[in-house]
């Protein structure tokens, strides 16, 4: 915009160019000189296809290293409502200068917020199989057993050895990123093959005992 601006003045027009067709005309001859960084215009109509603005931020980048997502995405929310408050107030706008930039939306160059809504996908995803995980388990226990208490009894260990793990991985300072939500997607499939195979033993061994 300063660049514009400067080729404006040069050119001894008032700036803003109050005039849409003289601002069309001047931009579009700005264009084919400067051909500036950020601006795609069409070649034909001179219209403004698309306009890139970058600035720097004060989002800090540990927060995106040590996984805490929760910072970023508080951030990223702040930036989101003030792209749609300016969609909002480009589409009300009349004329030829606000139409057509309505549909701003913001992007990175060093890919956190892809990176931030994968790991948000990978923690939704663990709490879904978690939770599924730990019902499909009881659901098995009792087919398996054909003991109503005793399938409880072997839901609460699991839950137990689950929550133990969990509460390690707090202790030890490790934050639900990447790896750790895949880990945890796999620890209730791991953790209920020894309760599940502990419980049938038990059915085993009183079956036994009372055949005996």
């Amino acid at each position: 915009m300063l660049d514009f601006k400067k080729y404006v003045t040069k050119k001894g027009l008032p700036f803003p160019v109050p005039d849409p067709l003289q601002f069309k005309t001047t931009l579009k001859s700005f264009y084919d000189e400067t051909k500036p960084k950020g601006v795609l215009l069409d070649a034909t109509t001179g219209r403004v296809q698309a306009v890139s603005v970058g600035f720097y931020s004060q989002s800090n980048t540990d927060d995106y290293l040590s996984g805490n997502v929760f910072k970023m995405k508080a951030y990223w929310d702040e930036l989101e409502a003030w792209v749609k408050a300016a969609n909002v107030r480009a589409k009300s706008t009349p004329g030829d200068v606000g139409g057509g930039f309505d549909k701003a939306f913001q992007t990175d160059s060093n890919g956190m917020w892809r990176a931030m809504a994968t790991i948000l996908n990978l923690q939704s995803s663990f709490y879904l199989s978690a939770s599924l995980s730990f019902v499909l388990a009881f659901v098995i226990m009792i087919v398996s057993t054909c003991d109503l208490v005793l399938s409880v009894y072997a839901l609460l260990c699991l839950l137990g050895s689950s929550a133990t793990v969990v509460a390690l991985m707090v202790w030890g300072g490790f934050t639900l990123g990447v790896l750790e939500s895949i880990c945890l997607s796999l620890l209730v499939g791991i953790s209920v093959d020894y309760v599940a195979h502990l419980a049938n033993a038990y059915v085993g061994g009183e079956m036994r005992k009372t055949a005996d």
